[in-house]
């Protein structure tokens, strides 16, 4: 028998009639050339000209009610029609395997729905659900992170857009730490607030979910900085540039600020130490560690005498030895300054003259007389010491 249907076909009609409690419909006439577009109030099975398939059912010759429409590229419909489109509820799948489940109005996603991203996809397994309309989701939903990657098992709930989380909402990680804030394709960036499962607090600016640029932290009584805070510039998620940081009241060292540069989470560069009773320590840092006094500064060290007169008197020598080695550091930068003095290139119309310099300008002579005489004034007086 020409045009027979399938066995397939037989067993969702009437799985479908027992389904929603209603009379299955006869099936569509059977003919030598059939035209749907004569059917009515019946089940047909039908490829298209240009290849595509129809399994459902119709009414005054169009697609209505439920069916399965499949595309000559893989791609399927399966849900309700009504006068040949798609509405109500039904579920489309493309050839990449992402797959849209939900509400239909006119051919196009809209009302309740989920998308769900295939195996093809660069996010596979990710979905997000929430109100669509004419095809685009316009509104807030819930983002859910279940591609085998970093994010997996985290649960974004705000603004989505291009299919993806885009603007101001609320990002829930799988380890318990939640984002608040400007969201860039499924990613923190922007300013917005990180609250970390230990109590910790940063407020700033952040890119791809780490601090970046300028902000804060405060860190919880769970942190091992408990009540410390850093205020300043970040790079990567590290201090780094010029920012503050204070010891709070749970510290051993609390009262002491350090304001100055950093570089890669350490003190690196120009800064100050304040130690709580006042004193302070200033000058160049490198790795955490103090390296010498600048010139015209003074320093003290945190370990002093309990003698007071002994305490002084350490003061003043490690001042001198911080002054001594600055000086030095000075005089030798402006050595390497001199023998960095290359060809001067002058350009006469067609003649290029090449003049090198044979020696250093000295711009203040009595000013280096001055620093070498006080270089040996001090090493003088700490041999004596």
């Amino acid at each position: 028998m020409k045009n027979q249907l399938s066995l397939y076909g037989i067993i969702v009609l009437i799985l479908w009639g027992s389904i929603n409690g209603t009379i299955a419909l006869p099936l569509c006439p059977e003919e030598d050339n059939p035209s749907p577009s004569r059917w009515s109030d019946c089940y047909g099975e039908y490829t298209y000209p240009n290849g595509k398939k129809y399994s459902g059912t119709y009414k005054d010759g169009k697609r209505h009610g439920e069916g399965i429409f499949v595309f000559t590229d893989g791609e399927t419909y399966d849900g309700e029609f009504n006068n040949g489109s798609y509405q109500g509820v039904g579920t489309y799948t493309f050839t990449n395997g992402n797959k849209y489940k939900g509400e239909w109005k006119d051919g196009d996603f809209d009302g309740e729905g989920t998308f769900t991203y295939g195996p093809a996809s660069q996010t596979p397994g990710d979905y997000y659900t929430g109100k669509w309309k004419k095809g685009s989701f316009t509104t807030n939903g819930a983002y859910y992170y279940l591609a085998p990657n970093e994010d997996k098992g985290n649960i974004f709930i705000g603004k989505i857009q291009n299919g993806k989380p885009n603007g101001k909402g609320n990002l829930s990680y799988k380890s318990g730490d939640i984002y608040s804030g400007e969201v860039r394709d499924g990613k923190p960036n922007g300013k917005g607030t990180i609250k970390y499962i230990n109590g910790d607090i940063y407020i700033g600016h952040v890119k791809n979910g780490v601090p970046n640029g300028e902000g804060s932290i405060t860190f919880g009584s769970q942190s091992n900085f408990a009540s410390n805070s850093y205020v300043g510039e970040y790079r990567n998620g590290e201090y780094h540039g010029q920012g503050i940081y204070t010891w709070g009241a749970l510290s051993e060292f609390s009262g002491d600020v350090y304001e100055g540069e950093w570089r890669k989470g350490k003190k690196n560069g120009q800064g100050a130490y304040t130690l709580a009773d006042g004193r302070i320590q200033q000058g160049m840092w490198e790795n955490d560690k103090f390296k010498y006094t600048q010139k015209g500064l003074r320093t003290v060290t945190r370990q002093r005498s309990g003698n007071p007169a002994l305490a002084e008197k350490e003061d003043e020598e490690n001042n001198s030895w911080r002054d001594f080695l600055g000086l030095l550091a000075q005089l030798k930068n402006k050595i390497i300054d001199s023998k960095e003095q290359k060809n001067i290139k002058t350009e006469d119309e067609n003649n290029i003259i090449e003049a090198q310099e044979s020696e250093p300008v000295n711009n203040n002579p009595s000013e280096d007389q001055f620093s070498v005489a006080k270089l040996k004034n001090w090493w003088s007086d700490l041999r004596k010491r």
